[in-house]
């Protein structure tokens, strides 16, 4: 249960009087209490996320498509394919940041990515965490 969102939240109940019991602390999965009231928690969501927002919010390009489709601000994103493709992508926009798919916490992140080289390291490091790797501008 030691990841930065069950952290920050089960800190935040603590300190509001909120009970937490614990389901799995290696999935995590817990549940907060206050009175008569209960909600299940993963992470960050409750058990009132639905199956098709927790999809889209586990994908980084499919929320970047909706969030874009419905009119909200968002960085120019491609899906990395091939390094040619990436090198293109960072002269257009200078400094970038190259994240895993699929993957919480900043694990595999890279920020700020400038040069070839470090644009290289940093999709090698993304691709350890997911098979699928985005490309932002660093706005």
């Amino acid at each position: 249960m030691n990841t930065v969102y069950t952290t920050t939240i089960t800190q935040e109940a603590r300190r509001r009087g909120i009970g937490i019991e614990v389901i799995d602390a290696e999935t995590p999965i817990f549940i907060l209490k206050h009175g008569d009231r209960k909600i299940r928690c993963y992470n960050s969501m409750t058990d009132r996320v639905g199956a098709v927002t927790f999809h889209m919010a586990q994908d980084k390009r499919l929320a970047h498509v909706f969030l874009e489709r419905y009119g909200f601000p968002v960085p120019r994103q491609i899906k990395y394919s091939r390094l040619d493709k990436a090198v293109v992508f960072l002269e257009k926009y200078k400094s970038l940041v190259v994240k895993p798919c699929r993957e919480w916490g900043g694990r595999g992140v890279a920020v700020a990515v400038t040069t070839i080289v470090d644009l290289q390291r940093a999709i090698e490091r993304a691709l350890k965490f997911s098979p699928d790797v985005i490309i932002e501008q660093l706005n």
